[in-house]
């Protein structure tokens, strides 16, 4: 009875053994689903959030998944702090754009140095929707011409603007269009003048639903991504005065609701993309002070609302393509400091809007043509150049500089 007593006792505490050994483990389960903090959820395989998990990997692209595999990246950091918000599993079955846009913006974030933005309230609050994260709510950059300005201003981010792309002339007429009120999904990215630094991620043009973006004036470089492309609503894009490199992507002739390009003053190289004729909307085009090579394509001509066109201050050559008289709207432009060859096409004086010709700087030949006695603008000087008989008989053009080019 003794030995029987004590193998029932020993089988007891095999028994209370395991039961606190599962209950422990039980606990170790739990604690691990409470505190997402104290892990790297990114690294997970197996937890009570990996359904979640595996659906937001299902819909971000492959670039990032790659990159997730890196803990240190930004995307792997984006990615964590989306799976920390206790509010996620409220919004993402129905709202996945969402899901989308706050990882972008987390991204952003991370990539651009975030902490030391001048600006950065309530960016990557969970409790905050990012419509209320910081961004400037207005933007104005002059156009060199002096007698027009590209303004718009919006109450909150995820609304449309209630002014936009105004075009003030000296005598203060405006031409505003009136706003529809559309929240949630973003729709106005500023963050010009605001120390961002690093580059632009990919993930930025998951942000489907911008209307404009502005960063301006500040130490962001790297490239523009082929991505960009995704952004088809977009209407307009100030993209300048930064340190921003290498070549524009061909991808960017998808943008066809774009109106406004303002990509001055970076160090962008390459040619001339043959594929910004395919953005049949845009109205302005300013792309001087970078480093851009080749030929002028012959698609430009099909960019029939095309009022400005700033391609001065590059290393464009070859000869101005004849097709250039196309562009009917034309009042601006300027593609002086380049290394352009042969002579003006006499097409250009079928611009008659034209008010504004810079061609000084090139190794153009040849005389001013005749069909330019179209013209009918203020009286001014023209200075370096071959002049024909006529000409002293006609009111000379005054925006019209040629010097430092090659006479004939």
């Amino acid at each position: 009875m003794f030995l029987l007593g004590i193998g029932v006792f020993a089988v007891g505490i095999i028994v209370l053994v395991v039961i606190v050994s599962q209950s422990q483990k039980a606990d170790a389960e739990a604690t691990l689903t409470v505190s997402p903090s104290q892990v790297n959820l990114a690294a997970l395989t197996f937890s009570p959030t990996s359904s979640l998990q595996g659906y937001i990997y299902g819909i971000l692209p492959d670039y990032t998944i790659g990159a997730l595999d890196e803990l240190e990246s930004p995307q792997s950091k984006a990615f964590t702090w989306l799976l920390e918000d206790l509010s996620l599993t409220s919004y993402y079955v129905e709202q996945e754009w969402r899901v989308l846009q706050r990882f972008a913006f987390a991204t952003l974030y991370y990539s651009t140095g975030g902490p030391y933005w001048t600006k950065n309230d309530n960016w990557l609050s969970h409790v905050h929707h990012e419509c209320t994260w910081y961004g400037s709510n207005s933007v104005a950059i002059p156009l060199r011409s002096g007698s027009q300005y590209f303004a718009v201003e919006h109450p909150n981010p995820c609304q449309l603007s209630n002014t936009t792309a105004i075009h003030h002339d000296k005598q203060g007429s405006d031409g505003i269009q009136d706003a529809d009120v559309e929240y949630d999904a973003y729709k106005q990215l500023w963050l010009h003048r605001n120390n961002l630094t690093g580059h632009f991620p990919k993930e930025m043009f998951l942000l489907t639903s911008l209307k404009t973006m502005s960063f301006f004036g500040g130490p962001i470089g790297g490239t523009l991504p082929p991505p960009i492309g995704n952004l088809q609503d977009l209407q307009a894009a100030i993209i300048s005065m930064l340190p921003l490199t290498g070549s524009l992507p061909s991808e960017i002739g998808m943008l066809s609701n774009l109106a406004i390009a303002i990509m001055d003053r970076n160090r962008l190289t390459g040619s001339f993309p043959a594929e910004i004729g395919m953005l049949t909307n845009l109205e302005i085009l300013l792309i001087d002070g970078n480093q851009l090579s080749g030929t002028l394509p012959h698609q430009i001509s099909r960019l029939s609302k095309l009022e400005t066109l700033y391609l001065g201050s590059n290393s464009l050559s070859g000869t101005i393509p004849t097709e250039i008289g196309q562009l009917t709207s034309l009042g601006a432009f300027p593609v002086n400091n380049n290394a352009l060859t042969g002579t003006i096409p006499s097409e250009i004086g079928n611009l008659n809007a034209l008010t504004s010709l810079l061609l000084e700087g090139n190794k153009l030949t040849g005389t001013i043509p005749k069909e330019m006695t179209n013209f009918d603008p203020p009286q001014g000087a023209v200075y370096g150049f071959k002049l024909p008989n006529w000409i002293a008989t006609n009111r000379i053009w005054a925006p019209l500089v040629l010097d430092a080019n090659s006479p004939e």
